[in-house]
């Protein structure tokens, strides 16, 4: 199998869900640091113009969405699997309701003001007809309430002692409504519940730094994901 080279920067909640997928799956891999804010001239040369985090780099093969990422590590590590007992479908579209959880906590983050101006400016330009701070800071209520109302359903189906999302296994739905609260995001606060794990959770999914010029890293065993203690 060719290696694995991750296009990526540390604060960014999307790798951040495909280091932790490396991570459950034992998969080595080599880090490659990408600028926050365009221009990232290396990156686009590379993707033909995509600008966005992560980039999975195989071989001659490069995969430019979270999605078809996790679908290669499927293919190339399938045990264990993002998609215990069977739950492709459910697992899938889980997933995809989790992270709509991702732009509630950014457009809260615009409205607070929580971003530097050259992240704001950047990613300003990705909106056509960009994000007006004054209708992001309007908007906070209604999206702190749809917040809680989402996390409330998963503290729901979590209550009956299971581990994980959907059972007793890490499943691609786990890191996928992760992610867009890790670390509290711009919204750390009572309405996000899923702190108490946080630092469990930080401490497994981790990749080594060797101290070595090639930053050949090695993801740690997620066998621990807190489920039920988020």
């Amino acid at each position: 199998m060719h290696e694995l080279i991750l296009h990526h920067y540390d604060i960014s909640p999307y790798a951040e869900k495909i280091r932790l997928i490396m991570g459950l799956k034992q998969l080595a891999w080599r880090s490659v640091q990408i600028p926050v804010v365009m221009p990232k001239p290396d990156l686009t040369a590379l993707t033909g113009g995509y600008r966005l985090t992560p980039v999975l780099q195989v071989g001659a093969d490069i995969y430019c969405d979270t999605k078809a990422i996790a679908r290669r590590l499927e293919r190339d590590r399938p045990t264990p699997t993002l998609y215990p007992s069977g739950c492709a479908a459910s697992g899938r579209g889980l997933a995809f309701w989790g992270e709509t959880l991702f732009m509630d906590a950014v457009l809260i983050g615009f409205g607070m003001r929580m971003f530097p101006p050259d992240f704001v400016a950047d990613r300003q330009k990705m909106v056509p007809g960009g994000v007006s701070e004054d209708l992001a800071r309007a908007l906070i209520p209604s999206k702190l309430d749809e917040i809680r109302a989402k996390v409330t359903l998963i503290e729901e189906q979590l209550a009956d002692g299971r581990t994980f999302l959907l059972g007793s296994e890490a499943s691609l739905a786990d890191f996928a409504v992760y992610h867009p609260l890790w670390e509290g995001g711009p919204i750390a606060s009572p309405h996000v519940l899923f702190s108490a794990g946080r630092q469990d959770s930080q401490a497994q999914s981790r990749a080594d730094d060797r101290e070595d010029d090639s930053r050949c890293r090695t993801a740690h065993s997620y066998s621990n994901l807190p489920g039920a203690r988020w």
